[in-house]
């Protein structure tokens, strides 16, 4: 599907309704549609940006400059998530996070992308690394939280022989379920009330059904492995700085 193809009366249209929708908040919550405003712009100038990268990056076409994306991308979510689950600001934590994540988000993206025609690494990195910063920072908060908790617990266990894998297995086990958690949340949402975005974005861009499907399919595998390595890779780097 090309730009050319839309039809510029319907896109219109729909402007339009978007903006009587909006009106409605005029009347009714003026602060609410500020907020609306704001998130808008910035929901714009994100699109503008990625729409321009990703342009370029195509436009290179070069496997070395994906993986330089991708590996930018890794340390972007690994400082974001460091933010969020960890006190730890060293240049070496955030070095082993973000290899962690380029690694267990890479290895899959490589692999569905080798599925598919063409070199379309950069797409399916940035679905990739979508899901690894929310399931990973799940994962890592529930791992530091459990260790948090579990302190006197895990001294217990060493002190009576437990090995030191033994002793955090319960931490590594809340924060695998943790990273599984949002992948299969949307997995069992009933696709009647809510259709997979993944499935109708490949829909519209004209692929049958049964092919569209089965991509859906692959992108789930991935996910599952993304997540899984990532949370995985992320404590190990986490067990480095201790």
């Amino acid at each position: 599907m090309q730009l050319s193809e839309l039809n510029i009366w319907g896109a219109l249209l729909l402007v339009l309704l978007a903006v009587a929708s909006a009106s409605l908040f005029w009347l009714t919550d003026r602060r609410m549609l500020s907020r609306m405003g704001r998130a808008l712009c910035v929901g714009v100038l994100q699109t503008l940006l990625i729409g321009a990268y990703v342009w370029g990056l195509m436009r290179l076409d070069s496997l070395w400059t994906d993986l330089l994306w991708l590996l930018l991308m890794a340390t972007v979510v690994a400082w974001l998530m460091r933010g969020k689950v960890s006190k730890d600001k060293s240049a070496k934590g955030l070095a082993l996070l973000s290899a962690s994540l380029f690694v267990g988000c890479g290895l899959p993206a490589l692999c569905l992308s080798w599925c598919l025609p063409g070199r379309l690494l950069v797409p399916v990195g940035g679905v990739l690394i979508g899901w690894v910063y929310l399931s990973c920072t799940q994962a890592l908060g529930a791992y530091l939280g459990s260790l948090l908790h579990t302190e006197d617990h895990r001294r217990y266990l060493l002190a009576n022989g437990a090995t030191r894998l033994e002793s955090l297995m319960p931490s590594i086990r809340r924060a695998l379920r943790a990273a599984v958690n949002p992948l299969l949340q949307s997995m069992v949402k009933p696709f009647i009330v809510a259709m997979p975005p993944l499935f109708g974005g490949l829909l519209i861009g004209g692929i049958d059904p049964v092919t569209a499907m089965t991509l859906v399919l692959l992108f789930i595998a991935a996910a599952l492995a993304s997540a899984v390595m990532c949370a995985v890779l992320s404590i190990l780097s986490h067990q480095l700085m201790d």
